[in-house]
């Protein structure tokens, strides 16, 4: 049998990722085997590996080698076991691993999750465990699953477990991630996947933030420099100017910025963010930098910007620690920011997500395109139901021109 790795251009999915294969040759017949899933722009079709490009390329690369040695050890035993059967063999020897019984397969979902973050991990964890419990047994072929037990599941989910519309729509894009993994691994025709039918719904939810005025009076209120209130709201203005979550705010690596540009790997969606600094962002950033070499504290690219949040023994921790240790200190500023609240006079409850929101609607109020808006968020869509927008980046430079208009506009700098 003959193998080689290559990129499928006409397998692309909504996102324009393409699957990486293993094709498997033998006396004119062909199988592919997905191995992991790139962007076509981030894949060295000459060396067969993940382009540095990515930000993800060492543990792609890596289940890609692991994948490959996986699939090329079925290869030599079917040879070797039963020459006479050929593609068949692989086939079958694969499939067995991962049968088309949904909560075999879901396994294999899962450790896949295990590369991303935890967060996702737990998320999926819990999705899956929550179908599991409404079929009520260990085996269940994904032939089974139809539109109508579809509908009596998300019944299950709104009226039995008492799930928002909201938190049904996250349990079943799970539930349609496995099922469309699951159809295309065992080549099963696409017309009979439930979730062509199936139509997700939301409800808007109350997203609180601040208006103009109340923003200033939290960025120029007077603090004592390097104290808990101080330290909590710098933080709270890097995710309004930024928007970006406080989770990654609080992971964020000088290796992340440039002067210019905030690059990361989102830990909610597992995507890759690149938003350009504003004038305020990289006021910080530069004060974050003179405190610690002030303080004598070296800066690496692998040192944390808000050093000192997170615990020292952070990165040594394992992943369940981590969340943990992140919870913890995010309601620590959370309960700073309700004092700070109080002395700059907001009646609002102030948290770090309302600093995400304001950041989206101090850019609404100013008349930006939604679209771009949602790519600065990081969003995947500006609905669930809609094709992924892609902004060019000037687009992006303009609105946060616009926050550096407004943050200069009559209102005095924060010291």
């Amino acid at each position: 049998m003959r193998t080689a790795i290559i990129l499928r251009q006409d397998k692309a999915n909504q996102k324009g990722v393409l699957p990486v294969c293993m094709r498997i040759t033998h006396e004119r017949r062909s199988m592919y085997v997905t191995l992991i899933r790139v962007k076509p722009e981030n894949w060295d079709a000459s060396r067969g590996i993940v382009k540095k490009s990515d930000l993800q390329h060492e543990r792609l690369n890596n289940e890609l080698r692991r994948r490959i040695a996986e699939v090329n050890k079925v290869v030599v035993l079917c040879e070797a076991m039963e020459p006479e059967r050929g593609i068949d063999a692989v086939r079958d020897r694969l499939h067995k691993r991962t049968t088309a019984d949904m909560f075999v397969y879901a396994q294999n979902y899962l450790s896949r999750k295990e590369n991303t973050s935890v967060r996702t991990y737990n998320k999926c964890h819990s999705h899956i465990t929550k179908f599991k419990k409404f079929i009520g047994k260990d085996q269940f072929s994904v032939s089974h699953l139809t539109y109508e037990l579809l509908l009596r599941y998300e019944n299950y989910l709104r009226e039995d477990l008492g799930n928002s519309i909201n938190t049904v729509t996250t349990n079943m894009k799970t539930l349609k991630e496995l099922t469309a993994e699951m159809y295309e691994e065992f080549r099963l025709d696409i017309r009979n996947n439930p979730f062509r039918k199936y139509k997700m719904k939301s409800t808007p939810t109350e997203r609180p933030c601040l208006s103009e005025r109340e923003y200033f009076r939290v960025r120029n209120l007077k603090l004592i420099m390097q104290g808990k209130l101080y330290d909590a709201r710098q933080l709270f203005v890097f995710e309004s100017e930024t928007g970006i979550r406080i989770s990654d705010i609080l992971k964020l690596r000088w290796q992340n910025y440039d002067g210019h540009y905030i690059q990361i790997i989102m830990d909610k969606t597992d995507r890759q963010l690149k938003i350009p600094a504003s004038d305020l962002v990289k006021e910080i950033c530069a004060m974050r930098e003179r405190r610690y070499k002030t303080a004598g504290v070296p800066i690496t690219p692998d040192g944390f910007i808000f050093r000192g949040i997170l615990p020292y023994e952070y990165d040594s921790m394992s992943r369940e620690e981590k969340v943990c240790a992140e919870n913890c200190a995010v309601a620590r500023i959370n309960l700073a920011l309700k004092r700070v609240a109080v002395l700059a006079r907001v009646k609002k409850n102030l948290s770090t997500h309302v600093g995400r929101h304001t950041f989206a609607s101090r850019l609404v109020r100013s008349g930006q395109n939604m679209v771009v808006i949602r790519d600065l968020l990081g969003h995947a869509s500006i609905r669930t139901t809609e094709i992924y927008a892609k902004i060019m980046q000037s687009q992006m430079n303009d609105a946060i021109d616009v926050l550096n208009k407004l943050n200069n506009h009559g209102y005095k700098r924060a010291e």
